[in-house]
């Protein structure tokens, strides 16, 4: 898509040209540019839109968008281009008619129509290309040519089990055979030595299995018995600076009544002696 921009901007370019150049000339030798009727200015700011749409497509904006601005510029410049060959043919056989020197269509209303044309072709594929690619995208797979195609079969499926806290789904059984097993059933000569193998190995795995969970039973109840142990301890701690405190305030408190009473018998000596 992008060799398709480049040759719409290149009719862009031509339709700019085109518009400068000559677009009827007279027998005498003076020719009319398309600045000069007027009409060439509308080329050159169709040219202008068109290369600055196709350039912005270029550059990764709205593609559609700038691709069919482009397209739309391109065919009205195309239709100017067409329109002023008619008004100079019109004008050549009415001037022949009349006596007058003949008049031609010049290169540049041909260089400015051929611009037109390349331009909106190219704006053409590029928008055909693009849309192409999104339905190329979004579009779903058909269905294959051969005869042996057969429709997908539904299964019904089960409800699923009814919500509760207990309901564990059941652990997929993995197996690895050792490289012992593996040989051997490389080596097995028939169907039911292989199955054998596999059924030893299957037997192999739910005891390693069982050991293992036996293993991790007994390593929480190891730490359920460390924790308790713990505890128990962190709470004798607390109990025994409990009593110790208890046995300091009683201890206190003895000092001060016997202080209370030393004090209390002082003074009945002293009102005694009295």
């Amino acid at each position: 898509m992008r060799l398709a921009v480049v040759v719409g901007v290149s009719g862009a370019l031509l339709m700019f040209i085109g518009a400068r150049q000559p677009w009827a000339t007279l027998a005498t030798g003076s020719s009319v540019s398309g600045v000069d009727s007027g009409d060439g200015v509308i080329t050159i700011a169709i040219a202008f839109v068109v290369g600055s749409a196709l350039v912005a497509a270029l550059l990764g904006m709205d593609y559609r968008v700038f691709c069919a601005m482009a397209f739309t510029g391109a065919l009205i410049a195309v239709f100017v281009g067409i329109y002023n060959m008619t008004e100079v043919a019109g004008a050549a056989d009415t001037l022949s008619r009349a006596g007058f020197p003949q008049a031609r269509i010049d290169g540049g209303l041909w260089l400015t129509v051929l611009g037109g044309l390349v331009a909106a072709g190219a704006s053409g594929v590029a928008l055909l290309g693009n849309l192409g690619e999104k339905n190329s995208a979004v579009a779903t797979p058909s269905r294959p040519p051969t005869s042996t195609y057969r429709p997908p079969q539904t299964t019904r499926r089960e409800p699923p089990p009814p919500p509760d806290a207990r309901y564990r789904p059941p652990a997929r059984r993995e197996v690895v055979l050792n490289p012992e097993e593996f040989k051997r059933v490389r080596e097995a000569r028939s169907e039911v030595e292989r199955r054998a193998v596999r059924q030893e190995a299957v037997a192999r795995h739910n005891a390693e299995r069982h050991v293992a969970r036996q293993e991790a039973e007994a390593e929480r109840r190891a730490r359920r018995q460390e924790a308790k142990r713990l505890e128990q301890e962190s709470r004798t701690d607390e109990e025994r600076r409990a009593e110790q405190e208890v046995a300091r305030r009683n201890s206190q408190r003895s000092k001060e009544i016997s202080r209370m009473m030393l004090e209390a018998q002082r003074e009945r000596e002293r009102r005694d002696q009295a």
